[in-house]
């Protein structure tokens, strides 16, 4: 993709550097991304042992997807923010901590804490809020289609020989394709190139992510609007009605028809 040519085409949507401000613009940009996972991984919340899933009526049926929340994404996406930052400035120190008494740590001055923003600690003055809003994302493919379980087996180093079980872990599948829709509220140029290199370079999420978890972002549309015009909900519905045939009788189909049939509801 050419950045300036499709910079040029948002120029209604971005706002100017002079006019960065704490009172945003109606002015959305809408980035559209296809998630294809390249590794077994594990999309759950801390507390929970099995993965994230959801119910939903397509058609009058009821079929269950796996599903990818939002804030893991923010997470892994502050993280290679913060170090993207910390590569081209050694000073630079901001960092997400918790602490008794709320978070510690962000500086609430740099770019990655003036666009996802920054709470303060206690007797903090001011918070900056987040332009950058993120939803569930949910796959393509049903759960019974790219889960797995998986089994960890401890090994006796004396003989080398698997002993007892030591967990079982539901997975999702490689190949498996999950959307998402990241929207950025009054940003400018640059804070979109910024985002979209954070976006690009986050390449592991989920639980026992040195393990697994490797996911590949494939760039796929962004648009402008005075609202947010696109739902990830409504986008992945219709990825599945419009694949149906494909995905129930051989799951694994190719990444380029999925990202014509997610550009044909932009």
């Amino acid at each position: 993709m050419n950045i300036p040519n499709f910079i040029n085409l948002l120029s209604d949507w971005l706002v100017g550097e002079n006019e960065i401000s704490l009172l945003p613009r109606q002015k959305w940009i809408q980035v559209i991304v296809l998630y294809e996972v390249q590794d077994y991984s594990i999309f759950r919340t801390e507390s929970g042992e099995e993965l994230n899933t959801e119910e939903l009526i397509v058609d009058g049926e009821k079929i269950a997807f796996p599903v990818l929340l939002g804030r893991k994404l923010k997470a892994v996406q502050r993280r290679t923010g913060h170090a993207i930052i910390r590569s081209v400035r050694d000073e630079y120190a901001c960092k997400f901590e918790t602490a008794e008494g709320g978070v510690t740590g962000l500086c609430r001055k740099c770019p990655e804490c003036f666009l996802r923003g920054a709470a303060g600690g206690r007797g903090e003055e001011y918070n900056i809020q987040s332009r950058v809003f993120y939803s569930a994302y949910y796959a393509i493919e049903p759960e019974r289609l790219i889960t797995d379980l998986f089994t960890r087996n401890a090994i006796d180093d004396l003989v080398k020989v698997t002993g007892a079980a030591l967990t079982s872990n539901q997975v999702i599948k490689p190949q498996a394709h999950i959307p998402a829709i990241f929207s950025l509220y009054s940003v400018t140029e640059r804070e979109l190139i910024y985002f979209l290199k954070t976006v690009q370079r986050a390449r592991r999420v989920g639980a026992r992510v040195t393990e697994g978890g490797l996911i590949k972002p494939i760039s796929v549309a962004i648009t402008g609007y005075r609202y947010e015009l696109l739902s990830p909900l409504e986008l992945s519905l219709h990825v599945y009605k419009l694949l149906k045939n494909d995905i129930e009788n051989l799951w694994k189909i190719p990444t380029e028809k999925i990202v014509n049939a997610l550009k044909s509801f932009v």
